[in-house]
């Protein structure tokens, strides 16, 4: 591997950490008064650059997404690997194109939901949905569309995600083979959506087969053994989610309890990221440009939550409990 071609990039991305939003300072914005005050605790982060003395809490949107797209055309420029980056991008492409597939078959205005953050323009994006056939998407992409296009009559909005979530994840699983980090860390994604997939689904019918459609394979844990536990009410105790046992022990009390999988997803998010912490120390690598964009994202998944729960005068630890893991 030619290392200096790492240099210099490594260089720009160790300084840009520095910006990087911490737990002691995520613990200030929780303790903010108020929505307000949480956006002028905002303004003295490298968020501040789109903070002005006009703008209030509600537009935290707005805010969060340009300091997010900042940061992606920061990695798209100085990257030395760009297909490994790359697979970072086409999540939000995969996103965007999930959301239009499913405006048209509900026969819904289309709208991109991820703006400027992917590889695919929102113009090329909209007018390959609407039939031109000059717009140019990549092949990954392009298949599943295709797919979905022939099958739409006899699909629904949930095969339509699930069509879109494989393409994804089995495209990126093959690019990161021969990254340990990387190929590890999308392993455990695959678990975790078809965990959160038999959790889902478990509760819909005794014939395990209705998992068949909604599993992704070439995660660490085969179908056959979700099969086994279809009956089972919990499965914490079982030995093959001993991987994700941290995740699954506060995770599936609130599911039995409040049918809700919102620590789940805090937990994927938290697990994912430290999966790929030893990214950290390597030097002359692509993966550390993958993980800054990864915690860039939670951060803003983490600031997201703040606003909304101050703007909502939720309570400061059930804010504190709905919040992610931080990278520094």
């Amino acid at each position: 591997m030619n290392d200096n071609k790492f240099a210099y990039p490594t260089g720009a991305l160790r300084a840009r950490e520095t910006s990087l939003i911490g737990k002691a300072k995520i613990n200030i914005f929780l303790d903010a008064e108020s929505p307000q005050d949480l956006l002028r605790l905002l303004s003295e982060t490298c968020y501040g650059d789109f903070i002005t003395e006009d703008s209030h809490a509600e537009d935290f949107e707005q805010i969060l997404h340009l300091g997010f797209v900042r940061e992606c055309n920061f990695i798209k420029e100085i990257t030395p690997e760009p297909n490994i980056t790359n697979l970072f991008f086409m999540k939000f492409d995969f996103i965007n194109a999930k959301g239009i597939a499913k405006s048209i078959f509900l026969k819904e205005e289309p709208l991109i939901i991820y703006e400027g953050i992917g590889l695919v323009s929102s113009e090329d994006m909209l007018s390959w949905a609407s039939g031109d056939s000059k717009a140019k998407l990549y092949p990954a992409l392009e298949g599943v569309w295709n797919g979905i296009i022939k099958d739409m009559k006899g699909i629904d909005t949930r095969e339509i995600e699930i069509r879109f979530d494989k393409g994804y994840l089995h495209y990126a699983l093959k690019k990161a083979e021969t990254y340990r980090l990387l190929l590890d860390f999308y392993k455990c994604w695959i678990d975790l959506v078809n965990i959160t997939s038999f959790l889902r689904y478990q509760k819909l019918s005794e014939d395990s087969s209705i998992l068949d459609p909604a599993f992704i394979y070439g995660g660490y844990l085969e179908k056959n053994r979700f099969r086994d536990l279809w009956k089972e009410e919990m499965i914490k105790g079982s030995d093959f989610t001993l991987r994700y046992k941290d995740i699954l022990e506060n995770a599936l009390e609130e599911y039995i309890i409040e049918n809700s999988l919102d620590i789940l997803e805090k937990g994927r998010d938290n697990f994912l990221l430290g999966r790929l912490e030893a990214a950290k120390y390597l030097s002359f690598a692509p993966e550390p440009f993958y993980v800054y964009l990864l915690a860039r994202e939670i951060e803003v998944r983490i600031l997201r939550t703040l606003f909304v729960g101050k703007l909502n005068n939720m309570h400061k630890e059930r804010i504190r409990n709905l919040l992610r893991m931080s990278y520094v």
